[in-house]
Parts: C-alpha cells; sequence; structure tokens
C-alpha cells in the first residue's frame, strides 16, 4: 500500500496501472465498516489500461483520522485527497455507503469527474433497529450477521472469515458510526441534478440493499444505466467479479468515445 499525508494526517490506498493511461483514473471507496482489501479483484482486473486507486477512508483500514459523520465530510476529505494524488478528472466507483460518498462528491465537485459508479447502494438506506441493537450488544455476533447476510449463495470459509477479520479489525466504534451516516443520508432530493454518466450495479439477491434502492436509484439520476447481476448479493464485486469488472471495463470505454478530449485530459 503507498501512503500520502494530508493535513499532517497519513492515509492509505492501493494503486496500480499507468498514471499516464489514455482513460481516466478510476478511484474506488468502500463500504461501512470496511477498507480498500474487498476492490482486490478489481485492482487486479482493471488496472491493464488505466490507474486504479483503492483508498480506506479516514479511520478505516491503515488510514489515521477519524470517521465522519456524513457523507459530506468524507466528500470534501476525498477532494483533498485526489487534488493531492494530482489527479485529472476520473471516474468515482462507491459501494454501499462508499456509493453515498460517491454521490455526494458527485453533487459537490461535479468538474473533478468524468463518471460515477453506484453498487449496492441507493438514494436512501433502510438500517434495521434489531441489527443496531446487536452492534451494541454483541459486536463479533454483528460481523457474523453482516458476512451471512453479504452473500447471494454459500461462500468459502477463508471468504466469509476475510470479511469477519476486516469488520472485527475495524471495530464497533467504526461501524456503529458509519452505520449511523448511513441512517441519516439522503440524495433524494438532489439526485436528479446529477448530470455526469452513471452506472448503476446490483446484485439481484442482495438482501442488505435490495435492488429495489438501486432502481429508485436509476430512476432519479437522468443519464443511468442501471446493471442487476444475477447469482450476486451485497458483495457483488466479490461475488461475480469478471462481470462486475466487464461492466466497468465496458463504462469506462464508453466515456471515452462519448468524450474523446477525457483520453487528451489524462494522458
Amino acid at each position: 500500500m503507498a501512503r500520502i499525508t494530508v493535513d499532517d494526517v497519513h492515509f492509505f490506498y492501493t494503486a496500480q496501472g499507468p498514471a499516464s493511461a489514455l482513460q481516466p483514473a478510476l478511484v474506488l471507496l468502500h463500504g461501512s465498516g470496511g477498507d480498500s482489501s474487498v476492490w482486490h479483484a478489481q485492482i487486479e482486473a482493471l488496472a491493464d489500461a488505466r490507474r486504479v486507486i483503492a483508498v480506506d477512508l479516514p479511520g478505516h483500514g491503515q488510514s489515521g483520522g477519524k470517521t465522519a459523520a456524513c457523507a459530506e465530510h468524507y466528500a470534501h476529505w476525498l477532494k483533498l485527497l485526489t487534488e493531492a494524488l494530482k489527479l485529472p478528472p476520473f471516474v468515482l466507483a462507491g459501494h454501499s455507503m462508499g456509493g453515498s460518498i460517491a454521490q455526494q462528491f458527485a453533487h459537490i465537485y461535479p468538474e473533478a469527474l468524468t463518471g460515477l459508479i453506484l453498487a449496492g447502494t441507493g438514494l436512501r438506506f433502510e438500517i434495521p433497529a434489531g441489527y443496531r441493537k446487536l452492534l451494541r450488544q454483541n459486536f463479533d455476533e454483528a460481523c457474523m450477521v453482516s458476512c451471512q447476510q453479504a452473500y447471494a449463495g454459500p461462500m468459502t470459509a477463508d471468504v466469509i472469515e476475510r470479511g469477519r477479520a476486516m469488520l472485527l479489525r475495524n471495530g464497533p466504534d467504526v461501524l456503529a458510526r458509519d452505520l449511523d451516516l448511513c441512517a441519516g443520508f439522503d440524495s433524494t432530493a438532489w439526485a436528479k441534478n446529477l448530470a455526469l454518466p452513471c452506472l448503476i450495479l446490483c446484485g439481484a439477491q442482495d438482501a442488505i440493499t435490495p435492488c429495489a434502492l438501486s432502481q429508485r436509484l436509476a430512476d432519479a439520476i437522468p443519464v443511468s444505466t442501471l446493471r442487476c447481476v444475477e447469482a450476486a448479493g451485497h458483495m457483488v464485486m466479490q461475488e461475480q467479479p469478471d462481470l462486475f469488472n466487464r461492466e466497468i471495463s465496458g463504462f469506462m470505454a464508453h466515456l471515452c468515445r462519448e468524450n474523446p478530449s477525457a483520453e487528451k485530459n489524462n494522458r
């Protein structure tokens, strides 16, 4: 992992691919209680034609700083980070809570982006009260429930254990604060103003952010395409990585065809 310092705080990210790629860079934001490791399959597969950057949000993974109370705070932080990385206009992808941050960033800083990718997310989130109570009472059990609900079908024990270990590493306060952020997020009033091309991906069997939330998101964002991925749940990028990656590659290639000047800006 690489480290960058912003306002005297160290933040970590993983980056692969040529910085001078003809296509814009792809920046990946993880979800609640997570870190950049959830994007392993995307970093490996998508970096042949572009720079791919997966960040640990503040207070998550190896990054310093504190978790934020709202998506807007993370959006401002991401602007400082991408400026420090000297990124020209890029494509921003967010999963779950990361999707709320991506929406907020696109709302505040549309000039910094050429496209938007939203996976397993929505205009709003529905956080079950029972799960939030379990999180307060038994964090270890809450982590196991999260992992069991995150996938559409049986996953290998090592996949489940990696997800559980990630949540445990970040700790109960991080996950609780992330869920508070999700519970308070609502882009209903302004999503219609997002004018960027947007690819929306969801797992057909997502039990955490059901497909209906992605459909509402697609209905709200004017220039959007919805792809519902079969045999996948909330962790669609891990469950169906080949299809997920093909959708992203096709979307980014389409961006370059529609806006050839974007290639020049990223050389």
